[in-house]
């Protein structure tokens, strides 16, 4: 059991020499240990992946709403009623507001 907390310990090297069973779990321990160390760079890798995705989505609903936002502006400074301009936006007119108030 020591050679699963160090496989490359003394105690790991003396029982492996006295026991070839113990050589080759020594050896599928660190074939796993591999394999948990690609799943857990998958699974990074994938993270990463998802988070950049999120923050695309995020910055594209921002852009939207600043396109609306100046287009509602525009909307406004040529005169067009803020009802209107809420109809054709689809903001309310609070946030209408609140934008020509900042």
């Amino acid at each position: 059991m020591l050679f699963i907390d160090d496989p490359d310990s003394e105690y790991a090297r003396l029982a492996e020499n006295a026991d070839e069973a113990i050589g080759r779990a020594k050896d599928m321990l660190k074939e796993l240990s591999a394999y948990e160390k690609l799943h857990e760079e998958y699974l990074a890798r994938e993270k990463a992946i998802l988070d950049h995705y999120a923050s695309l989505k995020t910055a594209e609903k921002r852009g939207i709403e600043m396109g609306k936002l100046q287009t509602a502006a525009q909307m406004l400074k040529e005169g067009m009623p803020i009802e209107l301009v809420c109809k054709y936006t689809g903001l309310s007119v609070e946030v209408i507001k609140q934008a020509i108030e900042e």
